[in-house]
């Protein structure tokens, strides 16, 4: 049967909303834990578990989406955000209002200097020493 191209938008809408809902759940939990995660407590919610929660690695939440993508490309504005991440534009605006995390500067969002990743490098005593030769004449 060949269904009506109204029911067919309306049941698209619906996936939608319900994507969008669950990317809403997936952050504030990622944000403020699982309620779940508790072994004393029980499961009360009838929200079934998102299928991310297999025993397999987890795929970033938007919100690490877009810090990546900002640590990689620098301050982008909103569109270019929605553009390069294909993150849907609500979403993207719904995060970047985490304003502990990212920051507006003459339109182009970028992380606050509190949430920018320190990448320390061990130097190895071997790379010392030989630095050390090849600078003396």
């Amino acid at each position: 049967m060949i269904m009506h191209p109204d029911i067919q938008k309306a049941i698209e809408l619906i996936d939608r909303k319900i994507a969008g809902l669950q990317t809403v759940r997936d952050a504030l939990i990622s944000e403020f834990g699982d309620v779940h995660s508790s072994s004393s407590e029980k499961k009360t919610s009838s929200i079934p578990d998102s299928p991310r929660s297999s025993d397999g690695p987890k795929p970033p939440t938007r919100k690490e989406q877009i810090i990546k993508l900002l640590e990689v490309e620098g301050p982008l504005s909103r569109s270019e955000i929605v553009k390069k991440s294909g993150i849907p534009e609500g979403t993207v605006a719904n995060t970047l209002n985490d304003k502990v995390t990212f920051e507006s500067l003459l339109g182009k969002w970028r992380l606050k200097e509190s949430t920018k990743r320190r990448v320390i490098v061990p130097i190895q005593s071997e790379e010392l020493s030989s630095a050390a030769e090849a600078e003396i004449p």
